[in-house]
């Protein structure tokens, strides 16, 4: 989709409702037309704003579990915190001036209000906040933050706005693999959050060793998904994959190459005897022998380790 107020104006939309004490994705989907926000809603939700439908596609599994919500100024609605509230969830967000019609006249921009002045409105299940303009639907306290002098309202969301970017912060530092295609694209973003997932998993069972860096747990995690799959591949495949892809399996899993521990000329012989598995018509002559089994086996049939030996 074409975004003109991004650095990169194209690119994909992803639309995430993570946790922002961890940044664990719970629930997400890709942007891919005008209808997309309305997938799995019922009729009657069909017919909310587009951005109450964002919300309620994400969350809707979790109403009456009795969270937050926290987002920005696009999908701030008084729909939204009214939807949210009949299930039992509380909401907290911004609020712009333009297209936003139903914010009282009073909360307007007014020069001659004192810096820092606080001014709040109150309705049935919803609060406004004129603070630089903010608004929520969850709390009802007017205290200032004695740290910084903020309302709490406007702390609370400061410290709760941040779990989407954080979660993309962390997938940024996995290694970029050059993909023209957006299914790689898509699909390599996906590995990058299910290793932050499973990082977060791993680090809340007790029992498991502590991981600092999640760079080390996803090397490790990669290791473990591949490590049987490269051991069959190095024993089944001896006749097949180059050598030099075997040693460097070999290498990866701290297996020596058989042929770099055997000398060469313990597998050549002085005189060549028939191949033991080349049909007894053919007659063919070989020097070679099997680094198993020691018996004698042309080139044609096996390279260091005869078909037989490499099924064991």
């Amino acid at each position: 989709m074409y975004m003109p107020n991004k650095p990169a104006k194209y690119g994909l939309k992803i639309q995430c409702l993570t946790d922002v004490t961890n940044s664990n994705l719970y629930n997400a989907y890709i942007y891919t037309g005008k209808d997309s926000e309305s997938f799995g809603l019922g009729g009657e939700e069909k017919k909310f704003l587009k951005p109450t439908q964002a919300v309620l596609r994400q969350a809707k599994p979790l109403f009456n579990s009795c969270r937050n919500i926290t987002t920005d100024n696009w999908y701030s609605s008084i729909q939204l915190v009214d939807v949210l509230g009949n299930n039992n969830w509380t909401y907290v967000g911004t609020v712009k001036k333009q297209n936003k019609a139903k914010i009282p006249p009073s909360f307007q921009p007014n020069k001659k209000r004192v810096e820092n002045s606080t001014l709040y409105g109150f309705r049935k299940n919803a609060n406004f906040l004129r603070w630089e303009s903010w608004k929520t639907g969850m709390h009802n306290r007017r205290f200032n933050d004695p740290n910084n002098k903020k309302p709490e309202i406007i702390s609370y969301y400061n410290e709760n706005k941040g779990g989407v970017d954080s979660l993309d912060e962390k997938c940024s530092k996995t290694p970029r693999v050059a993909a023209l295609d957006v299914i790689f694209v898509i699909f390599f973003r996906l590995l990058d959050i299910s290793v932050v997932n499973s990082y977060i998993l791993h680090q809340c069972y007790k029992n498991n060793p502590i991981i600092k860096e999640k760079s080390v747990f996803g090397m490790r995690l990669a290791m473990q998904l591949v490590e049987d799959h490269m051991r069959r591949r190095r024993r089944l495949t001896m006749t097949v994959i180059p050598r030099e892809l075997r040693t460097t399996i070999g290498r990866i899993l701290g297996v020596p190459d058989p042929q770099e521990e055997a000398g060469k000329d313990d597998l050549i012989l002085e005189k060549r005897k028939i191949c033991h598995l080349c049909p007894s018509k053919k007659r063919r002559m070989t020097k070679y022998l099997c680094l198993s089994c020691k018996k004698p086996v042309c080139l044609q049939c096996t390279k260091p380790v005869c078909n037989n030996c490499a099924q064991k």
